[in-house]
């Protein structure tokens, strides 16, 4: 592992997303790492560039702007620093690009092979197969299982430390000779992390056979105890390997860096593992456009990473719409909306899917969403965990928020609600939002340089909303408030404010006073299974958010959710949003959106004009003639049709109830007349 060099005064680190690319500065300013500046761009991984580079000199020419440090010369990036340009040391992250696919073995399922899939957490990796010793599989059947998955990478674990070395030997001859009959650069890496007594023997086999194996200490030395680090380390080697791979100039991006590419959710949850250690019980989710990340993570104890690349507002809409429930997701809408045109919202986004919400009706489409994918990672979560206590908990000492559904709304202290809304916490939590990406940037700064990680943090690298009041239980209706609160602030001043029963409010306190909060509860409230709550806390950029809605939170029905939403966006931003800014969608603006919605044929028309695009493409990617493709690609039209029409049932329904006269071609006649 790459040490710490104390020439390294200076990092950049750069996050490569679906969306967008982040890149941060941090620099040494009085003996202390400081976040100097961010900056944001859109990627350039799409064409017409077809590159990250252009959009990283993009950001680094904001970055110059901003601190006046000339961070690019004939060569591009400046490295290492002269005469206060450039900087000493670059980091990268990513998150675009498939996941790897992973072929695990291991001995027993509910022990080793157990070890190996958390240590694979945190990095975008697909399981596609798994052999143990409990298959009693013969070899030719071993072979082809792996061979059929075509992996990327094959993790090798099993034995504890000076246990059984038989079995795990076949484990291992069987990677090296599946891997020989796999040619050139599709051959998947392999990673050994199994009974430390043979490492030797596994570097002798592979050696010999002319191919390479990178080595891990055992995930599971002993029966009671699990050591994954360097297999996680080993996996962001591979992980760079894999994305050096990839078009779009990771290869030089890499040649740059210490560590090479780091998966930006493994980089995360390095973060989130320290938090944990520090006693602190952390939550993080992240909702993009492609890929959606959940850790969570309990003091001194297990933290978990489930990286879910089928669940995105942008790039993967339709597809995270076949996984959620409808109707959960209307009922979150501050107006009428039907699952018709919920679908034709998700096809036009995903057309257009690094587009950003212009109207706060498309607003509340996304929020909406984004909360259900809350639920369900919360679902799928408690269903992976071992420790099944971790995500029974509902309350966090800290939460932090990613992704721009989550972070980039009209006001902080409405960022604030939306998280307590989409996650029902209760008692006391802290809210953070990362803006800049600056989590992946200390988790992969971690490697070289773990005292500019903790120094960073320290020095509120994060954008801190403020801390959470949130009450449990059913408030009783009635006269009596809710909550009674009192703030007492440094300079003596008292603010006192009381909620009845299902607000919200947030007190507008600058960002960075401690002060003194006092709250009483009604009949029927509890915070942290108290009727009386005394604490200190520090104000973030939402000033400290009560919610008297109680847990958990009541189903309203639809004609009473637009004044329910206006109620509670004007309690957290202290008027600034009334029920007149509010936007509550009008017929006038229903009928611009129903406008603006492409009808069923066109929707088709279009799909069919990209898979003719598709087509041509994998015909010349192929080596196809003409002729020969033609002839092939009949016998399968009709297959695919039906697979399309499987997957997108929902547009079959667009078509059914589609007022347009206009007939839809067949897709066979369409594709042979084009």
């Amino acid at each position: 592992m790459m040490q710490h060099s104390p020439s390294a005064n200076s990092i950049l680190a750069a996050d490569f997303g679906t969306v967008y690319t982040r890149v941060v500065l941090i620099d040494l300013v009085d003996g202390q790492y400081r976040l100097a500046t961010a900056s944001r761009v859109r990627t350039t991984l799409q064409p017409p560039h077809n590159d990250v580079i252009t959009g990283l000199g993009w950001a680094l020419i904001n970055i110059q702007e901003s601190t006046q440090r000339q961070m690019m010369d004939e060569n591009g990036l400046i490295i290492p620093e002269e005469n206060g340009n450039g900087v000493d040391e670059l980091v990268a992250t990513s998150s675009t690009g498939r996941p790897l696919s992973a072929v695990v073995m291991g001995l027993m399922p509910e022990v080793s092979i157990a070890s190996a899939y958390r240590a694979l957490t945190g990095t975008y990796i697909k399981v596609s197969a798994v052999l143990s010793i409990a298959d009693q599989f013969d070899l030719e059947k071993q072979i082809n299982t792996v061979l059929k998955s075509q992996p990327d990478l094959i993790f090798i674990s099993g034995g504890t430390d000076g246990g059984n070395t038989e079995a795990v030997m076949e484990l291992i001859r069987l990677a090296a000779l599946t891997v020989q009959l796999v040619s050139g650069d599709e051959r998947p890496m392999v990673i050994y992390a199994g009974n430390a007594d043979l490492v030797t023997y596994a570097q002798t086999v592979f050696e010999e056979a002319g191919l390479e194996i990178l080595i891990a200490r055992n995930v599971r030395p002993e029966l009671p105890r699990e050591e994954l680090g360097t297999a996680r380390f080993e996996l962001a080697r591979a992980y760079s390997q894999h994305m050096k791979r990839q078009p779009g100039g990771f290869a030089d991006i890499a040649a740059s860096t210490h560590v090479g590419i780091v998966p930006t959710a493994q980089a995360i949850t390095n973060v989130i593992r320290w938090l944990t250690e520090s006693g602190t019980d952390v939550l993080h989710i992240d909702v993009g456009s492609s890929t959606s990340t959940f850790i969570v993570g309990a003091a001194g104890g297990e933290v978990s990473a489930d990286i879910h690349s089928d669940l995105g507002v942008g790039h993967s809409i339709r597809a995270t719409l076949e996984h959620l429930e409808i109707e959960k997701v209307l009922e979150w809408l501050p107006f009428e909306f039907s699952e018709q045109a919920l679908w034709s919202y998700a096809f036009n986004k995903s057309l257009a899917p690094d587009t950003v919400p212009q109207t706060m009706h498309d607003l509340f489409v996304e929020q909406a969403i984004a909360h259900e994918i809350v639920q369900l990672l919360i679902k799928r979560t408690r269903a992976s965990l071992s420790q099944q206590d971790l995500m029974a908990r509902t309350a966090f000492s800290a939460v932090i928020v990613a992704g721009c559904v989550l972070t980039e709304t009209p006001h902080p202290a409405i960022a604030a609600l939306q998280i307590l809304t989409a996650l029902e916490f209760e008692g006391c939590t802290d809210l953070y939002m990362d803006l800049y990406a600056v989590l992946p940037a200390l988790g992969a700064v971690a490697y070289s340089n773990p005292l500019a990680t903790v120094q960073v943090f320290d020095n509120q690298g994060l954008t801190f909303l403020g801390t959470t009041f949130n009450a449990t239980g059913r408030p009783r209706q009635g006269t009596r408030p809710a909550m009674r609160i009192t703030i007492t602030l440094a300079s003596g001043r008292v603010i006192e404010k009381s909620l009845s029963p299902g607000e919200v409010w947030a007190a507008s306190i600058a960002p960075g006073n401690t002060v003194q909060v006092d709250i009483r509860l009604g009949r029927g409230l509890k915070i942290d299974g108290k009727r009386r709550i005394k604490r200190e806390v520090v104000t973030g950029t939402a000033g400290i958010v009560f919610d008297a809605r109680g847990r958990p939170l009541p189903f309203i029905p639809v004609r009473k959710r637009a004044e329910a939403y206006a109620s509670w966006w004007e309690g957290v931003t202290d008027g600034q949003f009334t029920a007149e800014d509010f936007g509550t969608i009008d017929a006038q603006e229903k009928a611009e959106t129903e406008a603006n919605t492409p009808h069923a044929h066109e929707v088709r028309t279009l799909q069919m004009r990209i898979e003719r695009e598709y087509m041509r493409a994998e015909r010349e990617a192929s080596g196809l003639e003409p002729e020969e493709g033609a002839s092939k690609r009949r016998g399968s039209r009709r297959s695919r049709r039906r697979g399309r029409q499987r997957q997108s049932g929902k547009l079959a329904d667009l078509e059914a109830d589609s007022t347009q006269s206009e007939e839809i071609p067949d897709l066979d006649d369409f594709l042979d007349q084009m």
